[in-house]
C-alpha cells in the first residue's frame, strides 16, 4: 500500500510539473498574441519573425543566464539586414532579460564579488576598445571561439576535485578579461562564466555573479561606444522587444529551477559551445 501511494504521488507530481509548464507556455503565448493584436492599435509596427527570434533566444539563454547575444545574433542576422538595428534590438532585449533574471537571483548576489569583477572590467575596457578599432575583428573572434570550444571539450575530462581559486585578485582579472572581450566580441561574460563553472559555487551563486556583471558591462560598453561612434536613435518598435524577451526569460528560468547542479553544468557547456561556434562562423 505505501509503495502504491508513492507511485500515485510520483505520477501526480509529474502531472503537476507538466501542467505548470503548460500554463507557463500558454501565458507566454498569450502575452505575445496580445502584443501582436494591440500594438498596431497604438501605432506600433510589430514584425513576427524578429519577435519570435527574440522569444526563442531568451528562452534558451535564460536557462544558463548568458549567450543571448550569440544566439540572437545568429538568428537576427538573417531577419534584420541593418547591422546597427539588429545590435540595438539585441541590446534592448538582453538588458531586459538580465534585469528580469536578477529579480529571482538577488538573494544570492554578493556585491563585493561583482564589484571586484566590474572594477577589472571597466579598467580593461579601453584595451578592448583599442583592439576593436585596431585589429581585424574576425581574427579575434576566431581565437576566442577556438578557446571556448577547446574549453568545452576539455571540461568533459576535468577531474571532479579540480577547482579554480576564488578570491578578489582572481575576480578582478576575470572581470578584466571580460572588459576586453565585451567590446571586441560582444561577449563580456565568456570568461566569467567559464571561471565560475570551475569554482565551488553552486548554480545560483554562479548566475548571481556573472549576470549582474554582464548587465553592468553591457551598459558600460554602450556608453563607451556611444562616446566614440555616432549614436542611433532608439525606435519605439525596438522597445517592444522587451515583451518577447521577458516571456522567453520567464520560461527559461522555470527550466533553470528544475535543473540539478550537474545538469546546469552541462547546459553551461552547451551554451559556451554554441557561443564558440557562433564566433567561429562569424569570423570566416
Amino acid at each position: 500500500m505505501p509503495a502504491n501511494s508513492e507511485g500515485i504521488s510520483s505520477a501526480t507530481g509529474r502531472l503537476l510539473h507538466w501542467l505548470v509548464w503548460f500554463l507557463n507556455l500558454a501565458a507566454a503565448a498569450g502575452v505575445l498574441a496580445i502584443t501582436f493584436e494591440l500594438a498596431p492599435k497604438f501605432g506600433f509596427h510589430v514584425e513576427i519573425a524578429p519577435t519570435l527570434a527574440i522569444f526563442l533566444s531568451a528562452s534558451l539563454a535564460s536557462v544558463g543566464g548568458f549567450a543571448f547575444s550569440a544566439i540572437a545574433a545568429s538568428i537576427l542576422s538573417y531577419i534584420i539586414p541593418e547591422t546597427v538595428h539588429a545590435l540595438q534590438t539585441i541590446l534592448v532585449a538582453s538588458i531586459a532579460l538580465q534585469t528580469y533574471s536578477l529579480l529571482f537571483l538577488w538573494r544570492h548576489i554578493r556585491l563585493r564579488f561583482v564589484f571586484e569583477a566590474l572594477l577589472g572590467g571597466i579598467l580593461f575596457m579601453p584595451l578592448g576598445l583599442y583592439l576593436l578599432f585596431s585589429m581585424t575583428p574576425s581574427v579575434y573572434r576566431l581565437y576566442l571561439g577556438l578557446f571556448l570550444a577547446a574549453y568545452c571539450v576539455l571540461s568533459v575530462f576535468k577531474p571532479r576535485d579540480l577547482f579554480l581559486p576564488n578570491n578578489g585578485i582572481v575576480r578582478f582579472l576575470v572581470g578584466g578579461v571580460g572588459g576586453i572581450t565585451g567590446p571586441t566580441a560582444a561577449l563580456p561574460g565568456a570568461l566569467p562564466v567559464v571561471w565560475a563553472s570551475l569554482t565551488t559555487m553552486g548554480k545560483n551563486e554562479q548566475r548571481a555573479f556573472y549576470q549582474p556583471y554582464i548587465l553592468a558591462m553591457q551598459a558600460a560598453s554602450l556608453i563607451a561606444l556611444g562616446s566614440t561612434q555616432p549614436s542611433t536613435p532608439l525606435l519605439s518598435e525596438d522597445a517592444l522587444v522587451v515583451i518577447p524577451a521577458l516571456c522567453g526569460t520567464h520560461l527559461g528560468l522555470f527550466v533553470f529551477k528544475k535543473l540539478s547542479s550537474t545538469q546546469f553544468t552541462l547546459a553551461i557547456n552547451g551554451f559556451l559551445m554554441m557561443s564558440a561556434l557562433g564566433l567561429i562562423v562569424r569570423s570566416l
